[in-house]
């Protein structure tokens, strides 16, 4: 019997990995240099440099990580849905429960979107660009059966994960002001919880993507 061997677990580049996440996270890009991840995972900067030349491969590999599981929990979802109209609800959905559940990456996603600018003409690998393929040609095939509104699909994405990034992050000021407001929603939101105000915001964000066409 021939047995397979997985590939051994680098548990100390791992670590470093996650702490780095944590510190893009928080800083961005531009607002953690490499001397401080290596200060922070407890190495010098050659130990650093041993797993990783500069600080753009191993913000790079954050995001490969990042984009992975992503990839990973979205294509598990819309396999499952038998339909198109299915799948683009399971995607969502998905993604929705994915930003509450991982809020930490959420936020780097949504991060990096906002910092890349300066950076992305100068990209050699865009780790997000099979997600989105994924989620453009789910848009093409819904609007080849009519069930998708006909918009370039870059832009129908742009206003499905703009609207859901910007619940989320809108989220606790909102809350904030509905709870001060006298005579307020407060009872009547959902804004007060996280979960219940994200699937409230995913019915508006499917009622936008499956508009009449």
């Amino acid at each position: 019997m021939t047995s397979v061997l997985k590939p051994k677990r680098d548990d100390k580049r791992e670590a470093l990995l996650d702490r780095a996440e944590e510190l893009f996270t928080e800083h961005g890009f531009h607002g953690v240099s490499l001397a401080a991840i290596a200060q922070a995972v407890g190495l010098g900067n050659a130990g650093l440099l041993h797993h990783f030349a500069t600080k753009q491969t191993l913000y790079r590999e954050v995001l490969r990580r990042l984009a992975a599981e992503l990839d990973g929990v979205i294509g598990e979802a819309i396999e499952a849905a038998p339909t198109i109209r299915g799948k683009l609800e399971t995607l969502v959905r998905a993604v929705a429960a994915w930003s509450v559940q991982r809020a930490g990456r959420a936020r780097l996603m949504i991060r990096e979107l906002l910092d890349n600018v300066d950076r992305v003409e100068r990209a050699r690998t865009l780790p997000l660009a099979g997600f989105v393929d994924t989620c453009c040609a789910l848009v093409e095939a819904g609007q080849m059966e009519g069930t998708v509104r006909h918009a370039d699909p870059l832009v129908v994405l742009a206003q499905v994960f703009g609207a859901l990034a910007y619940a989320q992050l809108a989220r606790p000021t909102f809350a904030k002001i509905a709870a001060a407001k006298v005579g307020g929603p407060r009872g009547k939101s959902p804004v007060a919880d996280e979960r219940r105000w994200m699937s409230a915001v995913v019915v508006d964000v499917e009622r936008m993507l499956f508009a009449e066409v």
